[in-house]
């Protein structure tokens, strides 16, 4: 089964806001700085991925957690749990397993 590529989007938005909570706008400068994530709308999360989205959403929680460390990941991890739930193992972003 391949995922969808809207609950990529949703969890990559789910991610941001919950970075956001963290970081601050600072949360938003790695999102601009991370390949393959195009931000259409900030009010309201508007997020587009270009290219493959577990490559774009692990890097993006990568490049959070080199700031803020595990509870980054951990944090994000716990974020997505509803969405990812339903997922095949495979089709889930490394670094939210």
């Amino acid at each position: 089964m391949v995922t969808d590529i809207t609950i990529y989007n949703k969890i990559l938005s789910r991610i941001l806001k919950e970075q956001e909570l963290i970081l601050g706008s600072l949360a938003w400068q790695i999102a601009e700085k991370t390949s393959g994530i195009q931000i259409l709308n900030r009010e309201s999360f508007g997020l587009r991925i270009i290219g493959d989205p577990k490559s774009v959403i692990d890097n993006f929680v990568y490049r959070c957690e080199r700031i803020f460390g595990s509870f980054a990941r951990d944090a994000c991890k716990q974020a997505v749990a509803y969405l990812t739930v339903e997922m095949p193992q495979q089709d889930i972003p490394e670094r939210l397993r």
